[in-house]
């Protein structure tokens, strides 16, 4: 019985797991929250990381109103987690978005005890949108948060603007920074749009400030953030300067010349989560890109055969070297895990390399697969062509059907 193009499907599913390529190690569980939908925010593709795994619940686009409330309320109905257990098996709360319009108040309670009980948290907007921002502080979620909401309404109030550039200034007198490493590679230099106003809560710990050009001339009881981190019951949360898809963080939205926005995020969250953020960012960098790349070439591969297996090819000769690239390339995640980023990143693109070759071979295969579909269409072509143009030779140009015309004469009576 032969591999069935659904079976190449499943297959690869299965393959591109993490979790499949790992077997012994326990991923950090994330759940995203708001903004987080694949269309309009970069956390589904950034957190696809080996060391994640990930479940969404989104609720928000970028267009507040872009979800209906009904939709909004069936989604959490549907995905959200059922219980206190549930969510406290996460290690990490996602917000994005800052809109909490919808979440019944059961659920901003689970939210609250699952941080409590030592489930990390994080926010890009929350309480910082003034159009949400009443909804926000209604839930009691702000409190989690190192971000004084409050004393942001209140600079609203005062004419402070938003939505203008900014950059940030890393705070060097920490033991410990997720943002040390993105000195050397010029974050301080980054502008980005958009900026909102973070007001660091007593006890909390400032990773960077925000410097923007708006601020200037606005007298501020405090020094604005871009990330704040603190203590919440058992957890740790972090409040995060702008929104995930605009331009400080991605090109989602705004065009933008951030680079480091995933491995920025993902250092933050391997701090929160009580990991080792990573310091080779470089490489790091390098080595995710390189999965990215693996994931969309086994896609496109995989689809063709599909598509080839169609018209009649053979393509089961290909389905062992694939298999064993997978292999190969399951091999990386590992490395990548236990902290071997330059092992891991021969390794990926090595296979890369690999699966480039049978992309090429797979090519090969639908032109001959289709060679008669294009001669039958070349000799439908070609004979029309021929019949056109005998046609339009007998009758406009030899105009043998015509009978010949006589000359006429007039005669008299």
């Amino acid at each position: 019985m032969g591999i069935t193009p659904l079976k190449i499907v499943a297959l690869v599913l299965i393959l591109l797991s993490p979790a499949q390529q790992v077997r012994c190690f326990d991923p950090i569980r994330v759940l995203g929250l708001g903004s987080v939908d694949s269309t309009q925010s970069p956390i589904p593709r950034w957190l696809s990381d080996p060391v994640f795994e990930l479940s969404l619940v989104p609720t928000r686009l970028y267009d507040t109103e872009a979800i209906t409330p009904d939709e909004a309320r069936r989604i959490l109905r549907l995905y959200f987690p059922r219980n206190d257990a549930d969510i406290q098996g996460y290690d990490c709360l996602v917000l994005s978005g800052g809109d909490v319009r919808y979440f019944e108040p059961k659920k901003i309670r689970m939210m609250v005890g699952a941080v409590e009980a030592g489930t990390a948290a994080v926010t890009d907007m929350g309480g910082m949108s003034r159009p949400l921002h009443e909804t926000y502080i209604a839930s009691g979620l702000w409190e989690v948060f190192p971000n004084d909401v409050n004393v942001i309404n209140s600079l609203w109030d005062q004419g402070v603007p938003a939505d203008q550039d900014f950059s940030i200034v890393v705070n060097r007198d920490l033991d410990r920074n997720p943002l040390y490493p993105f000195i050397p590679l010029g974050i301080e230099e980054l502008v980005g749009g958009r900026t909102r106003v973070i007001s660091p809560r007593p006890g909390s710990t400032v990773y960077a400030w925000t410097e923007s050009e708006s601020f200037f001339g606005t007298k501020f009881s405090f020094s604005p953030a871009a990330a704040v981190e603190w203590s919440f019951g058992k957890g740790k949360t972090i409040a995060l300067e702008g929104w995930f898809g605009h331009s400080w963080w991605s090109n989602i939205i705004d065009f933008s010349n951030a680079e480091y926005g995933q491995d920025i995020l993902i250092n933050y969250i391997l701090e929160i989560t009580g990991g080792q953020y990573l310091e080779d960012i470089v490489q790091v960098h390098a080595l995710r890109q390189s999965f990215s790349d693996f994931k969309e070439r086994m896609a496109f591969v995989t689809q063709l055969m599909v598509f080839i297996e169609n018209f009649g090819a053979n393509a089961a000769p290909l389905y062992g070297e694939l298999e064993e690239i997978q292999e190969e390339f399951g091999e990386s995640y590992m490395h990548y895990i236990e902290g071997r980023t330059g092992r891991a990143l021969e390794i990926t693109q090595r296979s890369n390399e690999r699966l480039e070759e049978i992309r090429m071979d797979s090519l090969k295969l639908k032109d001959r697969a289709l060679m008669w579909i294009y001669i039958i269409e070349w000799l439908s072509v070609f004979g029309t062509l021929m019949i056109a143009g005998y046609t339009l030779d007998q009758l406009m140009i030899r105009r043998k059907l015509y009978r010949g015309s006589t000359t006429t004469r007039l005669v008299g009576r």
